[in-house]
């Protein structure tokens, strides 16, 4: 009897296959476990088309094999990786690394399986790979393990941490600065608005004379820190002018806060008003990016050495 194998036999063949068996096997064995079925002109159609669906489907697969082979020649993958001294890998680059750059860099989905590395990556370099992308096809891939993470040159990275810093120093009179004008914006409107002795309190000297200093010290950080961030801007070294400048501006800054709430008196305390957060955090800003004495340290050393005869 003909039947068709719908699984592998041991002994008879693989699934697909048309063979001949004796009628009580097939009747016995084959037919009850469903492991093959009558080689009837249904079935046999059923056969031909299965065997040509599934060399079309063979044939898109070799075709979309060739394909990726192709565009992996003219493909660089990136990987960035972290190194310790002597430039050798913390680790090595994974197959699976490299599947997960070709997919987002390029678009291309293989395999981690499908790359074959002869050697692990332990170090910085380009590295060619092959990638075996099924029906005897097989592609090369170019790899290059780059120090993308780090920033600026070995063996400069305190240096440039410095210049950083410098940078911060800024950002934080800046916040500072921002604060202190919305102390001094409504400490004025509340002198102007509350009543003692049936006139504004604004109209008192004593009050007058906070708003004076408050506006002094504002626009005296100001501008000395447009001086600033000038000369960052020109690429020229602010050790000096930052440091000096973080360390005056940002206690000063505070002041302008106690200011305000001597004005606001006992109601600056309450949460209805801003005023006690804003002092808070001027306060904190005194020592976010190095607290006074850091800074003063720091420009008494410049300064010893502009100062040297």
């Amino acid at each position: 009897m003909k039947v068709i194998l719908q699984q592998d036999v041991k002994g008879q063949g693989k699934r697909g296959q048309l063979v001949n068996v004796s009628d009580g096997y097939a009747r016995n064995f084959l037919f009850p476990k469903n492991l093959a079925v009558p080689a009837n002109a249904d079935n046999m159609n059923k056969m031909i088309m299965q065997d040509k669906a599934k060399k079309a489907q063979m044939a898109a697969e070799k075709a979309e094999a060739q394909a990726i082979a192709e565009k992996l020649k003219g493909v660089m993958v990136k990987i960035p990786a972290k190194a310790g001294t002597g430039g050798r890998l913390f680790g090595a680059v994974t197959s699976k690394e490299i599947s997960e750059a070709l997919q987002a860099q390029f678009d291309l989905t293989i395999a981690k399986s499908k790359i074959v590395q002869e050697e692990p990556i332990k170090s910085f370099g380009t590295y060619q790979l092959k990638c075996k992308l099924g029906y005897e096809i097989i592609g090369t891939v170019n790899v290059v393990v780059t120090e993308e993470q780090r920033i600026g040159e070995a063996g400069m990275g305190w240096k440039l941490l410095m210049k950083k810093l410098e940078f911060e120093r800024c950002l934080v009179v800046a916040s500072s600065l921002g604060l202190a004008q919305a102390a001094l914006n409504d400490a004025g409107a509340y002198a102007n608005d509350r009543v003692a002795f049936k006139e504004p309190i604004a109209r008192i000297s004593m009050i007058q004379q906070h708003l004076c200093e408050m506006e002094n010290i504002i626009e005296n950080v100001r501008w000395r820190l447009y001086r600033t961030v000038t000369m960052l801007d020109n690429g020229e070294s602010t050790r000096l002018e930052s440091a000096l400048l973080k360390g005056y501006a940002c206690r000063e800054l505070t002041r302008v806060a106690d200011l305000a709430m001597s004005i606001y008196a006992a109601i600056g305390y309450t949460k209805e008003m801003r005023i006690g957060r804003i002092w808070a955090d001027l306060r904190g800003n005194e020592m976010g990016g190095g607290t006074t004495e850091v800074m003063e340290y720091i420009a008494g050393r410049q300064l010893a050495k502009k100062y040297k005869a």
